[in-house]
């Protein structure tokens, strides 16, 4: 992947510059960077203790719309934001049912990634069932 602004300030991306949950089950994403990435080249956010999954948690998928931080019932989530910048060289390794996304770039500038996804070796069926 290639990040790069059109312009500054940015627009809210939805599921990409904006804090959000991919989904309920189980997401891994590896993401190397082969590049340092400064506070303001868009680092990594990630809402800490956002990711347990209790009954505020399940109540916020129920009627979640977006599932991302523009939802009023999202702000008890968001309250220990960390933004993750990053030396050359690094890997990150998160996994995403937790808010999380990165913040919008305040230069312009770019950021490039090779990004793994691991989602589709786990479905409901599979967490039953162990398969």
């Amino acid at each position: 992947y290639i990040h790069k602004p059109l312009k500054i300030p940015e627009e809210i991306e939805h599921g990409d510059n904006n804090l959000h949950i991919d989904r309920f089950l189980p997401n891994m994403k590896i993401l190397y960077s082969p590049y340092a990435i400064s506070t303001k080249e868009a680092p990594f956010c990630y809402a800490m203790g956002s990711h347990k999954i209790n009954n505020l948690y399940k109540n916020f998928i129920k009627i979640s719309k977006k599932f991302n931080e523009s939802e009023d019932e999202a702000k008890f989530f968001l309250k220990n934001k960390k933004e993750i910048t990053c030396k050359a060289n690094s890997i990150i390794v998160a996994l995403t049912s937790g808010f999380h996304g990165r913040k919008s770039f305040e230069i312009l500038s770019d950021r490039k990634l090779i990004f793994l996804q691991y989602h589709k070796s786990y479905n409901k069926i599979s967490l039953l069932f162990g398969k």
